[in-house]
């Protein structure tokens, strides 16, 4: 009976949490409202766009110098060139 109950609570709790913290659409055009999402659009590109170049450089250099790209260790862990 009280592992039911401690169910029971948790599983409102839980409901009652996503109910209250959710938000809806009218919330989320007033928070975005100030955004300026062309400039966020075009940043977000410039900084793929560097680092695809500086991924790009690193492959060429790591070539250059004979270097791994990608490296297995005793442990089972796993490296690779970013």
């Amino acid at each position: 009976m009280k592992k039911n109950t401690l169910l029971a609570c948790l599983a409102f709790a839980l409901g009652a949490s996503s109910i209250t913290f959710a938000q809806t659409q009218q919330d989320r055009k007033k928070i975005t409202k100030n955004y300026n999402l062309l400039k966020t659009s075009v940043l977000s590109e410039e900084v793929a766009a560097s680092a695809k170049e500086n991924y790009n450089r690193a492959i060429r250099m790591a070539e250059k110098k004979n270097w791994p790209k990608e490296i297995n260790f005793e442990d089972g862990g796993f490296g690779e060139l970013v």
